[in-house]
Formats: structure tokens, sequence, C-alpha cells
């Protein structure tokens, strides 16, 4: 990595830190489930490789302070991620068929007590705090061997943009004696509003009249995503139930995600509904009807999508139908468990006294993601100075000042710089034009260093802003040095050349 980038040149922050969690964190975690109990001493050398991988994906200072650059970094505290990584081996315990020497290893421990526990049973309490087993979508393990994974119905989804889709869709309507159409939709509302997962289910002949509706409610244990699995099984099954030979039905959801699943049998989460929607199919083939399940883009004004929509909407007010927990909804505790445990690093983090004011934390609030905020394509150069100054260890002069770098701590306007001097009130001609157009580009709103430092739209113009004047590189710190000393020297040649004038007319004077 050190020979990949620099704060100057290189690979850019996004595909370094790809290149950390690929190479580096996966090897430095390879086998934790097995190993990892929270050990203070596998901490310190993990946190210190995690430093140094900080460094390289921000292009910053080694002085940098390191939960801030987590933070910008995206990346979580080793001991938060492996204790992700603990969970996530839950998570693929209770997917394992229950004959798996795994399964049966936890079955078998005797109930846990008072004794410090084995890995196991660990791995067994977490199973217990994520999910009750019985309440779990089910899985029928190795029901669909590698040489017999074809559907009996076919998905299609257009490559087309959305609103090309949604033209051509309008415009090409099914306008056979014998053939329906059947939109679905799941919905999700405020939890103030609803209780649950709404999904929708419209029928419509072939002269756009609706002919059946359906909904029903999920609960909460279960995501919008499995709702359109459930809307897309329901489809298929209400065409096997009064599919008649010749008739043709065509079912339309705007869950991409969703589709890919039923076009793909496995023995992988929503095995379910895929099993329900192909034996359905073969019922309605079995009839001599036709049936095709097709991608819709969701709002752009497709009459059918809107009644599915609507229905959607509606149903997360019902009564929920079933208690069943999704997979999908596993992997959301585990990340909101990963995100209170890093916040609860912030807190600590917070309450170390500081009386300093322009530190990151005084400066900008915690914002947990999962990338780093710069685009992908920006150079390295410009992605280093950037975190440099929102972090404020770089070529700023305050901060050389105060590392002995530097013999005074003032802007050449004269006044103390900073980085929020640098990027709001410098009156130097360069800046300040540059300032100007940032000014202008930001239509109107209050420049501020969270508006330009901490928001997407502020990051995208005070990057341009950055690019434009030079700020906080080496190239320009380098330069600005160079002419401070060219001046530094004019001024002692002025200086020497006054002392000898001085000098040489006191000579003058003590001859008189």
């Amino acid at each position: 990595m050190a020979r990949l980038a620099n704060s100057e040149r290189g690979l850019s922050p996004f595909a370094i830190r790809q290149l950390y969690v690929a190479c580096i964190t996966s090897v430095a975690d390879y086998g934790s489930p097995i190993w990892w109990r929270g050990q203070a001493q596998f901490k310190k050398p993990l946190q210190a490789l995690q430093n140094l991988g900080l460094r390289k994906i921000l292009g910053v200072f080694k002085t940098a302070p390191i939960v801030p650059m987590e933070v910008e970094a995206a990346l979580q505290p080793p001991e938060v991620r492996l204790n992700t990584n603990l969970r996530k081996f839950a998570i693929r315990a209770i997917k394992l068929a229950p004959w798996h020497p795994i399964n049966q290893e936890l079955s078998s421990l005797p109930a846990i007590g008072p004794k410090p526990m084995v890995q196991l049973e660990r791995i067994k309490v977490l199973t217990q705090d994520l999910v009750d087993s019985a309440n779990l979508e089910p899985l029928q393990h190795f029901k669909y061997p590698p040489w017999n994974r074809v559907t009996p119905y076919t998905v299609e989804i257009s490559s087309l943009s959305k609103d090309e889709a949604a033209q051509a869709h309008n415009s090409n309507p099914h306008l056979g004696k014998d053939e329906f159409t059947i939109y679905t939709d799941a919905s999700s509302m405020p939890e103030e509003s609803s209780v649950g997962i709404g999904v929708g289910l419209v029928v419509l002949d072939s002269s756009q009249e609706i002919v059946y509706q359906e909904t029903l409610n999920l609960g909460d244990s279960q995501l919008v995503y499995n709702g359109e699995l459930e809307g897309t099984t329901r489809a298929v099954e209400f065409a096997s139930r009064v599919a008649k030979p010749g008739q043709t039905y065509y079912i339309y959801s705007d869950n991409q995600a969703g589709l890919y699943r039923l076009k793909t049998p496995s023995d992988n989460p929503g095995q379910a509904c895929q099993i329900r929607a192909s034996q359905a199919a073969e019922v309605v083939k079995s009839k001599g009807a036709a049936i095709s399940i097709n991608w819709v883009p969701g709002h752009t004004d497709v009459y059918g999508n809107e009644l599915a929509d609507s229905l959607a909407k509606a149903a997360t007010k019902l009564v929920p139908s079933t208690d069943k927990t999704s997979f999908a909804v596993l992997g959301c505790r585990v990340r909101k468990a990963s995100s209170r445990e890093w916040e609860s690093v912030l807190d600590q983090y917070d309450r170390q006294p500081n009386q300093n004011p322009a530190t990151y934390k005084n400066q900008f609030p915690w914002q947990l993601r999962s990338k780093v905020q710069v685009p992908p394509g920006t150079k390295r150069e410009l992605a280093s100075s950037f975190y440099q100054l929102k972090l404020g260890h770089g070529y700023i002069k305050s901060y050389l000042y105060r590392i002995g770098r530097a013999e005074s701590d003032l802007c050449r306007c004269g006044k103390r710089e900073t980085t929020e001097h640098l990027l709001l009130g410098c009156k130097q001609t360069e800046i300040a034009q540059a300032r100007a157009k940032l000014q202008d580009e930001m239509k109107g709103l209050r420049l501020s260093l969270k508006l330009l430092m901490h928001t997407k739209i502020g990051i995208g113009k005070t990057l341009s802003f950055l690019k434009e004047t030079r700020l906080c590189t080496r190239k320009w710190h380098l330069e600005r040095r160079q002419e401070e000393a060219g001046e530094a020297g004019e001024a002692g040649e002025v200086e020497e050349a006054g002392e000898a004038r001085e000098a040489r007319e006191a000579g003058e004077v003590g001859e008189e």
C-alpha cells in the first residue's frame, strides 16, 4: 500500500480502502470466530495495523486523530469489526442444515451456567439473541442440485432506463382477450403509522379493469424485499387457481432484487417463495396457460403499478398475517448492533477532556458510513488536501507552528491560518476569487465548514475549490515557503543596506 499511494499521487482513497478491506483485514481476521473473545492482547496489534491503513487511505499526517480517521475512512474499529464477524458467523450457522457438525455441536451443548463459556457457547448465545429459531424463515437444504436449476417461468428484466422502460410498457399494453396483467408491490411506512410490511396485488383484464385485488401485512420482522417476493409469489399462485387453457398472465414487479432471486434457484434465503412460485407455475402450465414475470419501473405513472403501490401502503396498517423473521432482517440486526458498538466507542471518545474547540469532534457531527465521502475518481493529491484540512493536521500554518515546523502561525494575509480561515475568510486574491465562485455555486447558502466538508453537495464543490486554489498540498506549501524565504531575503538585503548607510553617515559625522 505504501508503494501504491502517498499524499501526492497513487490510487484514490476509494481504491486503497478496497485494497485494505480485501487484502489486509481478510488476512488479519482469518478464523476470528474461533479465537476472538475480546482479548486485549489482540486489540493493540490490530489497531496498529489499522492506523497504518488509515493514513494510507486518507493521505494524512501521522499525528492525525485515529477515531475521526476511522469515521472518515468508513472503517469500524478492530474490536467492533471482530464482534461483527462473530455475529455473521452465528447467522451462517443458523442457515446450515440441522445435521451439519456445527449445529450438532451447538444443539448438544449443556445449559449455559456461571462457568466461563467456550467459543461455541458464545456463538449459541448470539444466535438466541438474534432470533427465535421457531419463527425463522424456513430453508430446505439441498433442494436444488446444481444440474437441475431451471424455473418453470421466465423472468424478464429490461436493460432500459426507468423512463424508457415505463414509456415502452405504457405504449405496448397487452390487449388480447385472454391476457391478464398482475401488478404487485410492497411498502414500508414510518413506524408510528404502520405495523409492518404491506403487500398489494391487483389483477387487470385486457380492458384495464380490476378483476381482483389482495392485500396483506408481513409484520415488522421482514423487509420490503421479502414483501416483493411474497407479492410476486402470490400473483403466480392466483394465476394457478384461475388459469384456463389459452390464457396468458403477465406479472409485473418493480423490485429487481426479488426478480433475480426468483430467477436463480438456490438454497439461499427467499427459497420458500421460490418453491411456492415454481409449484404454482407448474400448475399454470398443466392447465394449458402461460405465465411470465417481468420488471416494471416503479413510481413512473404506470397505472397498474400505482394501484399496487396504493394497496401496499394501505396494507401497512393491517393486522400482520405472519410472525416469521427473514434472514434479511437478521443482517439488518447485525448492522444495527455494529453501529451501536461503534457509537459507544465514539461516546467514550467524546467524553475525553478536550479544550480545543477546533478539533474534529467539535466541528462535525459523527456520521457512520459504509464508504468514503469523496467520489471514487478523486485524484490522490486533491483527496489528501481535503482530509488534511478536515482533520486539521496538514500543511496549515497553525498546525505546522504547533509542531515546530513553521516560524509563525500567521497566513500571508496576516490572520491566524486555520482550516476555517483558508476556506471561509482568507483575503488573498486567488483564494477570495475562488471562494466567491464557490458561494455562487452554493446558490446563496451560508458557507460553513459543516456545509463544505460534511455534506454531499458541499464536498463536491469544496473539491473543485481546492483543485483551483491548490490549498494544503505539498507543492503549494513548498512554493509558498520559497516565496516567503525570497521575500525575507529581500527584506534582509534592504535592512543591511539601511544599516550600512546609517553607519556611513555616523562616520561622516564623527569626522566633522
